[in-house]
């Protein structure tokens, strides 16, 4: 595995999100009840970094960058029935003495920033019901 950030969830990797798009930006909203603006200054405040709210956003959008098939129902429902503890996050800082996570900036600073996400329709995953 490289040193790819990322969470890797019943045995599964999902990168980092990239390039939030506005469907990306919708799902952290239901998933968290955040506006996306808030959401993102929130996930890059170190303070934050063990909110299993926040991550739970971050992981949805992760899954479903690499799930694309999926609709936003399926997505929310993975996102929100997910056990925090089933989430372990892969590549991140962990600060030894809290033995939290530091949430590392994006690389633009900026997590709305374009770009294309990297996505894969035969990638094996755990599919939610329809």
């Amino acid at each position: 595995m490289s040193d790819q950030q990322g969470f890797r969830v019943f045995g599964q990797f999902f990168p980092v999100p990239v390039g939030y798009q506005a469907r990306d930006m919708a799902l952290v909203k239901h998933v968290t009840e955040m506006s996306f603006k808030d959401w993102a200054k929130a996930m890059n405040d170190p303070d934050n970094a063990d909110d299993p709210l926040l991550w739970a956003g971050a992981v949805a959008v992760a899954a479903w960058q690499t799930n694309r098939s999926w609709t936003k129902q399926q997505a929310y429902r993975w996102g929100t029935e997910l056990d925090p503890n089933d989430v372990e996050l892969v590549g991140f800082d962990i600060d030894e003495a809290e033995g939290d996570a530091v949430v590392p900036p994006s690389e633009s600073g900026d997590p709305t920033s374009s770009g294309s996400p990297e996505t894969s329709s035969d990638t094996p995953s755990s599919s939610p019901e329809s």
